[in-house]
């Protein structure tokens, strides 16, 4: 059930997702009062509810986007590595050879 509640919130916008964490807090909260006065049918959408709000703020602090761009990242890492480091040895050697 996880994964089908994300793949809806992962395509949504950060304003989308705002406003769905607004409305399920709403609820929340409504939930929880009914529960107090012992009109809640089922309990267990209290924990349905604060999971999904997590489900959203999890979203909206890491943004798909920077998943999407990991690859590209991943390719300028391996470049880096493939590259000869200059360690500060390397740097003193090369001054006194110039001096």
């Amino acid at each position: 059930m996880a994964n089908k509640a994300m793949q809806g919130l992962v395509d949504m916008s950060p304003e989308e997702l705002a406003a769905h964490e607004q409305e399920l807090r709403e609820d929340l909260f409504q939930t929880r009062f009914k529960n107090q006065v012992r009109q809640l049918d089922n309990p267990i959408k209290i924990r349905d509810l604060r999971r999904q709000i997590a489900r959203v703020r999890t979203l909206m602090t890491t943004p798909v986007q920077a998943k999407k761009a990991a690859p590209a990242r991943a390719t300028k890492a391996q470049a880096k590595t493939e590259k000869p480091a200059k360690t500060k040895k390397a740097a003193k050697a090369t001054a006194k050879e110039k001096s």
